[in-house]
């Protein structure tokens, strides 16, 4: 029973998490079908706090991206100062939203709060 159980744990999470987040944030989903850009992850960790950059690219309306993040991101703590930015605790999330021919291409970005 138990390595039954097991089983289908293991199976779930390889199922399901290895796209589920936006690269290098554990908490911040990926829309629907929208993929990371595994070359775009940057992380740099310092006295003030970390700096980390991560992009999914995908084929999603930007509108309907947009709006998936305005209404998800209060319900993970984070609170909107505008559109494209959110704070923290002692951080900041920005979002950029991008056109690039057929593929809607987002930039999530942490710095520490000033």
């Amino acid at each position: 029973m138990k390595f039954l159980l097991f089983f289908y744990f293991f199976f779930f999470n390889l199922l399901f998490s290895q796209e589920s987040f936006v690269n290098g944030f554990d908490d911040i989903p990926i829309y629907k079908n929208m993929q990371n850009d595994k070359d775009s992850l940057i992380l740099f960790d310092t006295i003030n706090g970390r700096y980390l950059s991560s992009e999914i690219v995908g084929k999603e309306k930007m509108e309907d991206v947009r709006k998936f993040y305005l209404e998800v991101l209060p319900n993970l703590g984070w609170r909107m100062e505008n559109e494209n930015i959110f704070l923290r605790d002692s951080e900041k999330l920005e979002i950029n939203y991008f056109k690039e021919e057929n593929d809607t291409r987002i930039i999530f970005s942490i710095s520490p709060k000033k």
